[in-house]
């Protein structure tokens, strides 16, 4: 274990790997099996793991590779993606001078000159990425321009009242006898109360009640047409506004919408700093460089 971050001065670069200490959680508890089926193709299953035993596996308190989401990390208590890092200062980088290398997610490449008086350990080394990667992101919405994004917000005219205060109550006895409810086929006159739809459709009201609470209550059972008759938004519930950012807010993204890209200093696409990971560093000795190879979460 005491070799595990190596630095090869036979070498003129090498990998600074990042390992945790394996601490079990209810993942371990499950195993993922693959097989290769001729009709189906690739073929996953998940099953219990035999090794599993008293809340531990068999890999508890082995050194697991890392993960180190930047957002999260803390110099104070150095962590990976499975617990705190092996030997967080154990020292990786000899040279007092040295630069940082920025590549992703960007279109415009960045370095980070470091000066200091001592060698350089991992837990500093994530300190000096993270705060890297902060400022570029900070410098990048400041020199980008604005975009107009269309936003789909709640409509106020309708949101304020309730589905049922579109809804007409009228007594049973002033519908014909011959009449039944096109939700559950029975007369209404069985109920003194029935309910009367904006769009003139009746029914009985406990089977309206129950139409929209089991998620259909937007529209009319009969014709479809929305039951909220509100004239600012058309019975949608949202009202479409033009605003602009330089970075659409998380809250305005749809499940699958990425950020942005922006046209700053550094071009910044697709991720925001709460995605991005490290997996593994390189150091060159020679030109005195760090390389990162991220991945997102």
């Amino acid at each position: 274990m005491k070799d595990i971050y190596p630095i090869r001065t036979s070498r003129s670069f090498w990998k600074i790997p990042l390992y945790s200490t394996h601490i079990c959680t209810e993942l371990c508890s499950n195993t993922v099996h693959f097989e290769h089926n001729e009709d189906r193709g690739a073929v996953f299953s998940v099953q219990s793991n035999p090794d599993f035993n008293d809340g531990q596996c068999s890999r508890v308190n082995t050194l697991t590779p890392a993960l180190i989401h930047l957002q999260s990390y803390d110099i104070s208590s150095p962590c990976g993606h499975m617990g705190m890092l092996f030997r967080p200062d154990y020292i990786v980088i000899p040279d007092y001078e040295f630069t940082i290398k920025f590549t992703f997610p960007m279109e415009n490449m960045c370095t980070l000159r470091i000066n200091k008086n001592s060698e350089t350990s991992v837990r500093e080394l994530l300190h000096m990425i993270k705060t890297g990667y902060e400022h570029i992101y900070d410098e990048e919405e400041e020199t980008s321009n604005t975009n107009t994004f269309v936003i789909n917000k709640l409509c106020e005219a309708c949101n304020e009242k309730t589905l049922y205060e579109f809804i007409d109550i009228i007594p049973s006895i002033e519908l014909p006898d011959d009449q039944q409810c096109a939700i559950c086929y029975r007369d209404y006159l069985e109920d003194p109360l029935a309910a009367k739809l904006s769009c003139g459709h009746i029914f009985h009201t406990d089977c309206v009640k129950s139409w929209i609470v089991k998620g259909n209550g937007k529209g009319c059972p009969l014709c479809r047409s929305k039951i909220r008759n509100c004239r600012t938004c058309e019975g949608r519930c949202y009202v479409e506004s033009h605003e602009e950012f330089v970075v659409l807010p998380v809250e305005h993204r749809d499940a699958y919408m990425s950020r942005n890209r922006t046209d700053g200093m550094y071009g910044i696409f697709d991720y925001d700093f709460e995605n991005l990971v490290i997996e593994e560093l390189e150091y060159n000795s020679r030109n005195k460089m760090l390389h990162i190879m991220m991945t997102i979460m």
